[in-house]
């Protein structure tokens, strides 16, 4: 699996700095910056170096505004940014909106909770897509793989008989 270079996860918190190192030991492209406390501390977290990154998540227990706000400052040519529970933060999805960005929302359950909610994906307008597979959207297991002329320019240019194309008058 190939991990986008220039990640970056900030933890306010020493523990789960700790604990996500102990679980990705060979992420060598993964910065797990720590950030100090309050929100604007915490959102300035990004700018702890010079480093810009093709993915940026906003999933923060802080000012979503301010993250996403200063994250932008980030964000390479063609990146993401992921806003996680975007139905609670119109502001800010209208702000990267209003920058430039592609809005894409995904609905539906939480895994751990009994509502929908949903997650935006913000794609920069240079974003390219490079597949993993040679077919892509692959197949997913269960699914069937079906051939079908419906998905190829016809081999030979059918013509219509003139009388199915005009309707006659008796």
């Amino acid at each position: 699996m190939h991990v986008a270079e220039g990640l970056c996860v900030t933890g306010r918190y020493q523990e789960v700095q700790e604990r996500y190192l102990k679980s990705n030991p060979t992420s060598a492209n993964v910065q797990v910056l720590f950030s100090g406390e309050g929100p604007y501390a915490y959102a300035n977290t990004v700018h702890s170096d010079s480093t810009n990154f093709d993915v940026i998540i906003v999933d923060g227990a802080s000012n979503r505004y301010l993250c996403a706000r200063e994250g932008l400052k980030h964000l390479n040519a063609g990146g993401i940014m992921i806003l996680d529970n975007s139905e609670w933060y119109p502001h800010t999805a209208s702000m990267l909106r209003i920058s430039g960005l592609i809005q894409v929302d995904f609905y539906g359950f939480k895994a751990t909770e009994s509502h929908t909610s949903t997650t935006s994906i913000f794609f920069h307008r240079d974003y390219q897509n490079s597949p993993l597979h040679s077919r892509q959207p692959s197949l997913l297991p269960g699914q069937i793989r079906v051939g079908t002329e419906w998905d190829h320019e016809p081999k030979a240019k059918i013509e219509q008989p003139a009388s199915d194309l005009v309707l006659q008058a008796s």
